[in-house]
């Protein structure tokens, strides 16, 4: 039996419907969706600036200064005179620790340990016996610094002019018999960081936490027992003993231990402290305050996608409005594109 055929004229009849069914949904959907994507909002002004030896910073024209900003994604410390401050410090409840360098450099470090210090992903130490009497010590030598120099100074600047402050203006008195026992170096430390004095174990020890708080890599207390002074970067530092002798004990080296009315360092190191390392990986998987949206803010494109930027991470599951245009940020950050349901509602968004 022959198969029967549609006429020419109800196939283009169809095909008709079929198109104006095609364009209306089209300009229903087009009606509920919003503009393409926008420019990218342009990037702040950071302005750093050194002044007097010490740095300042605005963003915007907007000096930065009473506490803690973030800029281009990292945070930093400022005083209420917009001074930049770095090393250990309190910020409100928690203690927190800067890098010690100038402006950007000088950064908030999280997710590591310094000086055998955790630092959480939010930069707040973890506290607990040990890392609270170790905090109470490197705060004060951060501020003994942080009164005594400038951060524009050479670190061979800062070291000296705290050496002959100790050697010159602090004075001697004992306070306890030596004993070698835990974290000896840190009640003799307070001695001239809280009254000023001390003997040779009080300045051996507070010398060691002030070089540091400077940003000295390798710093030591080294004791004989019968006297201490402090070993920086392999040279010692004996304020205590250059109050008696005509030898300048600054960076002296232990090749010439004995010499000119020293003391025999080089054979005396019966106790050593090492100031725990600045820095060092948590768990081998820590990062800084920077992040793969570090230094970037508002609407950016990455990868092929679009990301809202807030406080150097995406933001996720909610709408922006960029210059008119609206966006939808999904749950892994990225930009929505072409249809998608949210809360129920369907929405047709432009490409990247």
């Amino acid at each position: 039996m022959p198969r029967s055929r549609l006429p020419q004229h109800s196939v283009c009849t169809a095909l008709a419907i079929l198109l104006a069914v095609f364009l209306l949904a089209g300009t229903a959907m087009a009606a509920t969706t919003t503009p393409a994507f926008a420019d990218e909002p342009a990037a702040p002004s950071v302005q750093w600036v050194e002044k007097g030896s010490r740095i300042y910073c605005k963003v915007d024209g907007v000096a930065q200064k009473g506490g803690l900003r973030t800029i281009n994604g990292k945070a930093y410390l400022f005083d209420k005179k917009g001074h930049q401050l770095t090393g250990w410090h309190k910020v409100g409840k928690h203690y927190r620790y800067f890098t010690v360098a100038n402006k950007a450099k000088g950064a908030m470090v999280t997710g590591k340990v310094v000086n055998g210090v955790k630092l959480d992903k939010q930069g707040r130490a973890v506290l607990n016996s040990q890392s609270k009497a170790e905090l109470k010590v490197l705060v004060k030598a951060t501020k003994f610094v942080e009164s005594h120099t400038r951060p524009g100074w050479s670190q061979k600047k800062k070291l000296r002019t705290c050496y002959n402050l100790l050697k010159n203006k602090y004075s001697e008195r004992s306070y306890r018999r030596f004993s070698p026992k835990s974290g000896w170096q840190r009640a003799y430390a307070l001695d001239i960081f809280t009254k000023k004095s001390g003997d040779c174990d009080s300045y051996g020890s507070a010398f060691a936490y002030i070089a540091n708080a400077i940003g000295c890599k390798s710093c030591k207390v080294v004791s004989s027992g019968g006297h201490t002074w402090a070993e920086v970067n392999g040279k010692v530092y004996d304020p205590e003993w250059a109050k008696h002798c005509r030898t300048d004990l600054f960076a002296y080296p232990y090749s010439k231990s004995g010499r000119g009315g020293t003391p025999g360092y080089k054979n005396a190191r019966t106790y050593v402290v090492t100031i725990a390392p600045r820095t060092k990986a948590l768990g081998g998987k820590a990062s800084t305050a920077s992040s793969r949206f570090a230094g970037k803010r508002g609407l950016v494109k990455m990868d092929g996608a679009r990301y809202y930027v807030q406080n150097g991470k995406a933001v996720k599951k909610q709408w922006k409005t960029v210059k008119g245009a609206k966006y939808y940020f999904l749950a892994n950050g990225k930009a929505a594109t072409g249809p998608a349901k949210i809360k129920g509602a369907w929405y047709v968004f432009g490409q990247n």
